[in-house]
């Protein structure tokens, strides 16, 4: 399938070793995907706005989830779906999962650090349009690392 036909998902994460793995899982799946810093994927949502999916990382240095979904619905834009990734305490987690959907979006589900390969790629599933479209030898490799976890603090 080509490329720009692809449904897109927009990884945000501060962590580029989390970025990849995220991105690894959903190339393999058949997603366009892209990681981008909070501030590179405002613009380009606010440009574009045509990304079904974005996986965001609850807890970052410089812009966190409410600050990003904040200032991306000061542009109007509301029912992005997102996948929530964090490590941080559930009391935070569970603040962010209601103000995101009190904002507009659609809560997909959240991920806790440390998290399984298998975990992300149930939640990627509605998004992907078809079977056919993965790459199976991409995706014997990942089913062989699925019960392998992330434990990077975040």
């Amino acid at each position: 399938m080509p490329k720009q036909n692809r449904p897109m998902m927009i990884t945000i994460d501060d962590d580029p070793e989390i970025q990849a793995i995220i991105e690894y899982v959903g190339r393999s799946m058949g997603l366009h995907c892209k990681s981008l810093e909070p501030e590179t994927a405002l613009e380009e949502l606010n440009r574009t706005w045509n990304s079904p999916l974005i996986v965001l990382d609850i807890n970052m240095p410089k812009c966190d989830a409410i600050e990003f979904l904040s200032r991306l619905s000061s542009f109007g834009d509301t029912g992005l779906h997102v996948i929530l990734v964090s490590g941080a305490h559930p009391k935070i987690v569970e603040l962010t999962e209601n103000f995101m959907k009190a904002m507009g979006h659609v809560h997909v589900g959240t991920i806790l650090k440390p998290f399984g390969i298998e975990e992300l790629r149930k939640m990627l599933r509605p998004y992907v349009v078809s079977d056919e479209h993965s790459l199976d030898y991409e995706d014997r490799k990942v089913n062989r690392t699925e019960n392998a976890s992330l434990s990077r603090p975040g």
